[in-house]
């Protein structure tokens, strides 16, 4: 019997600081999307997410300040990988933050098949990955986020962890007690006397500022192995 769980789509956490620096930097977080019983399955979807993804971001401005951080290319051997399907590589950029202005510029105007074959020398960043569930019985535990003070007008959550609430043997059961407890939450006028949140330490994508009660998450549910005992 197939397992439809087998072969599970994670998007990649990175993470921009709220404290003004422009680069996404990856974090060990991971988030489930999507599971499949094949790996062939779960890796059109991934990789069908990851061109999306790739379509509307700028590589440059993740990982940090030197191509190293994106690419296993020397700036040289980019300009001639570039220059391998007609795209014209900046002249002479002006640090690293003028390649990152020339891809916002440059990129709009290439085919299809152009933006896949740049996006390919940036080995050093991706968007979602699958990963293998092991076989045997799972617990589902519901986690508290831990939101701490950084001396900011808002609280950041830690990048993982918290505080183990409840645990079940149903991922539906989980979910569904999981989305209770935060409404709950959310419809509270403040959390330990704060009402405004960052999200990037801890939720993917990009940075989107302070949020509200309502537009926070308090608790998830993360999977556990229970053992071939349990």
């Amino acid at each position: 019997m197939s397992d439809p769980d087998r072969f599970v789509v994670r998007r990649i956490d990175w993470a921009r600081s709220e404290y003004g620096e422009p680069y996404a930097r990856r974090t060990p977080r991971t988030e489930r999307v999507a599971a499949f019983d094949t790996f062939d399955a779960a890796e059109d979807d991934r990789a069908a997410r990851e061109a999306a993804e790739r379509a509307r971001a700028n590589p440059f401005w993740y990982g940090g300040e030197s191509l190293f951080y994106q690419t296993s290319l020397d700036a040289p051997r980019l300009h001639d990988w570039l220059m391998d399907v007609g795209i014209d590589p900046p002249a002479a950029p002006q640090a690293h933050a003028g390649w990152a202005a020339w891809w916002d510029t440059a990129a709009p105007t290439w085919s299809a098949e152009q933006l896949a074959h740049a996006w390919k020398a940036f080995d050093k960043i991706q968007f979602f990955e699958v990963s293998e569930r092991r076989s045997g019985p799972k617990g589902y535990v519901i986690v508290e986020l831990h939101w701490k003070w950084e001396d900011e007008s808002t609280l950041e959550a830690d990048y993982e962890g918290g505080l183990a609430v409840r645990a079940f043997r149903s991922r539906e059961r989980a979910e569904a007690e999981c989305a209770r407890l935060n409404l709950e939450r959310q419809s509270r006028p403040d959390h330990n006397g704060y009402s405004s949140f960052t999200r990037s330490t801890r939720y993917g994508g990009e940075t989107e500022g302070p949020r509200g009660m309502a537009d926070t998450l308090f608790f998830e549910v993360v999977e556990i192995d229970l053992g071939d005992d349990a």
